[in-house]
């Protein structure tokens, strides 16, 4: 049988990256300070009462440090 190129089996280098690829410690996140140190508390209080983490669901985030758009985002009305 002849190996498929897409594979929902995790190949051997896949295993070799997926290390490399994902964040290991919430320091190595770029951005979103706020989501950071919110996260972290929930994290600390968790092992401090040594349970599990209740879910935590991350939807629709984004940088909420900066605005989304330029504050100074140039108009141009051109005559039709």
């Amino acid at each position: 049988m002849e190996r498929r190129i897409i594979t929902t089996e995790a190949t051997e280098e896949d295993v070799r990256i997926e290390t490399t690829l994902r964040p290991q410690r919430l320091a190595d996140y770029v951005g979103q300070e706020k989501l950071k140190s919110t996260l972290k508390v929930y994290i600390e209080a968790a092992i401090n009462r040594k349970e599990a983490l209740d879910h935590v669901l991350f939807y629709g985030l984004r940088d909420l440090e900066r605005p989304r758009w330029p504050a100074s985002l140039p108009m141009r009305w051109e005559p039709a």
